[in-house]
C-alpha cells in the first residue's frame, strides 16, 4: 500500500495529505490488529483489565526493545568505534550505500547533544501510555460488544499521529512534538482508565445483586 501511494500519488508531498494517510494507516492497522488478538487469541486471557494492561504493556515493550534498544545499541557500537580513532577504517570496510549512512550517524554522534538521545526514551515512555489506552478501549470494546470503543481508540491514535506528523514536518521542535503528545497521552490513559473501572463497577454490582437471596 505505502509503495503505491507513496510513489503512484503526490500524498509524500503535500503535509496535510501526508499526514492523514500515515495517521490513519497507523491507526486502522495497529487497532484492528489489536481488536482482532482480543477477539482471538486473548479472548479468554484478559478477562479483567489488569490483563488487558498487560497485553498494551506487551505491545509498548516490543516497540522499545526493537526500536529504541537496538537503535541505541547501534549508536554506542558507532560512538565506541568513533571514541577509538576508526572511524576511517570501519567505513573503508563498507559497500555500496552503507558508508553514507554510517556518515550520516558518525555526524549525528559528533555534532547531537548527550541530553537529546534521551528525549528517544521519552518518547517511548509515551507511546507505552498511548499502547496502555489503546488496549483499554480496544478491551472494552470487545468485553462490552460495542464498536464505540474502537471507534475511540482509532480516533485518539489517529489525532495523535496525525499532529505529530503535522508538527514534525512543519520544524517544530522535538521537545515542543514530546510535549504536546505527552499531554494528549496522559489525558487518553485517564480517559481510558475512568471507563474501564465504570464498566467494572457495573458488572460487580450487577454479581453481587446475582448472589442476593430472593424474598
Amino acid at each position: 500500500v505505502h509503495q503505491v501511494v507513496l510513489t503512484q500519488t503526490a500524498i509524500a508531498h503535500s503535509l496535510v495529505p501526508f499526514a492523514i494517510y500515515a495517521a490513519a494507516m497507523a491507526a486502522i492497522f495497529e487497532e484492528g490488529g489489536r481488536y482482532l488478538a482480543f477477539r482471538t487469541i486473548l479472548k479468554n486471557r484478559t478477562p479483567r483489565k489488569e490483563e488487558a494492561l498487560m497485553a498494551g504493556a506487551g505491545h509498548g515493550g516490543m516497540e522499545v526493545l526493537l526500536i529504541f534498544t537496538v537503535g541505541m545499541v547501534v549508536n554506542l557500537y558507532y560512538a565506541l568505534v568513533l571514541y577509538r580513532g576508526g572511524g576511517a577504517s570501519l567505513l573503508g570496510t563498507m559497500g555500496g550505500e552503507v558508508p553514507s549512512l554510517a556518515e550520516t550517524i558518525f555526524s549525528a554522534l559528533t555534532y547531537t547533544a548527550p541530553l537529546a538521545f534521551l528525549v528517544g526514551l521519552f518518547e517511548r515512555m509515551v507511546a507505552m501510555v498511548l499502547h496502555l489506552s489503546f488496549a483499554l478501549f480496544v478491551w472494552l470494546s470487545v468485553q462490552q460488544k460495542r464498536k464505540m470503543y474502537l471507534g475511540i481508540s482509532l480516533g485518539i491514535h489517529f489525532v495523535v499521529d496525525f499532529v505529530a506528523v503535522l508538527l514534525s514536518r512543519s520544524g517544530v521542535s522535538i521537545l515542543l512534538i514530546e510535549l504536546v503528545v505527552a499531554l494528549m497521552a496522559a489525558g487518553a490513559f485517564y480517559w481510558a482508565l475512568q471507563e474501564s473501572r465504570r464498566w467494572e463497577a457495573v458488572e460487580n454490582k450487577e454479581a453481587t445483586a446475582d448472589l442476593l437471596p430472593i424474598d
